[in-house]
């Protein structure tokens, strides 16, 4: 069964510090669990390096690398997609058990320069992870705030109360070193929810005292969860820093950078759709037009003929490349005795660049009924569609995909012998059936790739499903607003 994690992200907040000749913007970022594992999937990398990006300096939490290179990766990765080059400091790796973590600041030096910083020297244990402190100074010569500090913290969810508290000793020994009071207090605090009921405010200094000045309100939410938590907070003081911190906010990453369909069919180059449902053109030229000014490819766009039974109708699309493929022809299969709910729709490409993909090929696309008295009948007369593309071009070379149904109550094991599909040898599955295709706490391999054709089977392509969710960092709900269904995934 696929992860329903979380695997990153779980707030971005902003304050500006204001300056004549610009603002200075600050960000707190909890990466889950930021390692080789999560820098080893360039799909994440490109959306952490474009939220970094936003930011003059920020703050990282939960860095958990204890080989040092992923952080390194991350930066390198930031100034190739940045205009600017940014630098950072690090504390050391901190946790009573363990589980380490490291808090990392990435800055960019043509707006501040580091002047100190420590770690916060505790005299009782105060802190599971005790605060990252920098002092920054502005580079612009300008009125307002020159020098700053920031405290960083993530706190442990069980101690939220205690180690709050205790951060209004923090900011007076920061005081007391360096004479300093403009000071941010930031990080993923836990300050909400089950772990900061509305009855312990009251003991919590940082919140009653009133040279502190809260800029995220309890109202808001920085979880990316079906949870409504604000755990993650900015919390400033001292005069100049009071007067000069305007425009704080959650910054909603997964709706600003566009985590819907555009994002995932953009990783690809030929892509098959099912249950396009609309009677109206208008939500299927949107899509294409949106994909085409999100991605930096030229993409166009087939589109079958309304099919169903009933009042319920469906159509099949294809978004393709147009620099890497030619749509050569098109036909909805004619069927004989009433095969299928939504009969196969079927185009003829040709393909524009050397690869192990044939020149010549189709794709038949389907969306069987689900049910244990029709799926397996659609998927076995998948042969007879197949066929007639052979008699109808001479082309034997086909991929035959979709959402099959093919698992679970729908195609039971002791059905597949009576499946021509799968007992011939001409047709190779590529989607395994312990493969889960569905964003639900099913575990189903309902969508498959199946190709025939010697020169399509030559070499046969790597197949895998992508797991959208845990490589865009969305819960179960959020993921199923996208789709319900994975996409899967054929590499030539």
């Amino acid at each position: 069964m696929a992860a329903k994690t979380i695997l990153y992200v779980t707030f971005l907040l902003s304050c500006s510090l204001a300056c004549i000749s610009g603002s200075l913007l600050f960000g707190a970022f909890n990466v889950q669990t930021l390692g080789v594992t999560k820098m080893g999937k360039p799909e994440v990398v490109d959306y952490l390096t474009e939220i970094l990006a936003r930011y003059d300096v920020v703050l990282i939490q939960e860095l958990r690398d204890a080989s040092g290179e992923a952080i390194v990766d991350l930066l390198n990765a930031l100034n190739e997609y940045s205009q600017h080059t940014y630098d950072f400091i690090i504390s050391s790796r901190m946790g009573r058990s363990s589980y380490k973590e490291q808090y990392v600041y990435f800055y960019n030096p043509s707006k501040v320069s580091v002047i100190d910083a420590y770690e916060y020297p505790e005299s009782h244990d105060e802190f599971e992870r005790q605060p990252f402190i920098v002092r920054f100074q502005k580079i612009c010569h300008c009125f307002g705030l020159s020098e700053f500090a920031v405290a960083g913290i993530h706190i442990k969810p069980d101690d939220a109360v205690t180690e709050l508290d205790y951060l209004s000793e923090v900011y007076d020994h920061i005081v007391d070193t360096w004479g300093l009071q403009d000071v941010m207090i930031a990080g993923d605090f836990n300050a909400d929810c089950s772990y900061v009921s509305s009855s312990k405010w009251s003991n919590i200094r940082l919140r009653t005292e009133s040279r502190f000045a809260w800029l995220i309100s309890d109202s808001a939410d920085t979880t990316v969860s079906s949870t409504d938590c604000a755990y993650d907070r900015i919390v400033v003081a001292g005069s100049g820093m009071i007067a000069n911190s305007r425009a704080a906010a959650t910054y909603y990453f997964d709706s600003q950078l566009r985590l819907d369909q555009t994002t995932i069919l953009s990783r690809y180059d030929l892509v098959m759709v099912q249950e396009l449902r609309s009677s109206s053109p208008d939500p299927i030229n949107e899509l294409l037009s949106g994909l085409n000014q999100y991605s930096s490819k030229n993409y166009g766009m087939v589109v079958g003929p309304r099919e169903g039974r009933s009042s319920t109708k469906e159509q099949y699309v294809f978004f393709y490349r147009t620099d890497l493929f030619r749509v050569k022809d098109q036909y909805a299969y004619v069927e004989k005795n009433d095969e299928f709910e939504r009969e196969p729709y079927i185009v003829r490409f040709e393909s524009l660049t050397s690869s192990s993909l044939p020149t010549d090929f189709a794709v038949v696309n389907i969306h069987t009924k689900p049910g244990y008295k029709y799926t397996r009948y659609e998927v076995d007369a998948l042969a007879d569609v197949y066929d007639d593309v052979v008699s109808k071009w001479g082309l034997t070379d086909v991929i035959i995909t979709g959402d099959y149904n093919a698992d679970c109550d729908y195609v039971k094991a002791s059905y597949w012998p009576t499946i021509r599909l799968r007992t011939e040898s001409r047709f190779y599955w590529l989607t395994p059936d312990e493969a889960d295709t569905t964003v639900s706490n099913t575990d189903c391999a309902y969508d498959r790739f199946v190709l025939a054709g010697s020169k399509m089977t030559a070499n046969l392509p790597s197949s895998r499903v992508f797991y959208f969710d845990n490589a865009y960092g969305l819960d179960q709900d959020t993921a199923k607003t996208v789709s319900d269904h994975y996409p899967i995934e054929l590499t030539f």
